[in-house]
């Protein structure tokens, strides 16, 4: 029996892009998941929240924290969208490994490792930085300079 992975080699006739066909096919799951869980939390609002709702304001409310306790709101309040993408997906691609994470099926792995976090965590600091340059070449430099001045001495 051949236990390789399924993997896709020269995708567009570039040869050093490769996908792993489990990877995308657990990364789409997850994906849709956390939609249908956001569309289904925003449908049917009430002043009285109940079910999923509930867990969406909640969880709207600790990132909003999280958000809050590190930045005043008027600034932070654009990264509510990607900090409550991030938390959900993080959340529910460990409920999915727990869930199925033990099949030895090489179409359905688990996603549950660190390089896969480490890649989120990279993406947020590539896009913490773009957002920093985006605010103006001059005052993302003098930031990044007075933050090193003041680290090395």
């Amino acid at each position: 029996m051949n236990h390789e992975a399924p993997i896709v080699h020269d995708v567009f006739g570039i040869s050093w892009l490769d996908f792993n066909l489990s990877n995308v096919l657990m990364i789409a799951v997850a994906s849709l998941i956390v939609f249908i869980i956001g569309v289904v939390g925003s449908r049917k609002l009430q002043m009285k929240p109940t079910g999923v709702q509930n867990f969406m304001e909640w969880l709207i409310d600790f990132v909003k924290g999280m958000i809050g306790d590190t930045m005043d709101w008027k600034t932070g309040k654009v990264f509510l969208p990607l900090g409550l993408t991030l938390i959900s997906y993080i959340f529910v691609v460990i409920l999915v490994s727990q869930q199925w994470g033990c099949r030895h099926d090489l179409w359905w792995k688990s996603q549950l490792r660190c390089r896969n976090h480490l890649n989120l965590a990279a993406m947020v600091v590539i896009l913490t930085h773009f957002y920093g340059i985006g605010q103006g070449v001059k005052e993302y430099g003098k930031v990044i300079c007075v933050r090193c001045r003041s680290y090395y001495l």
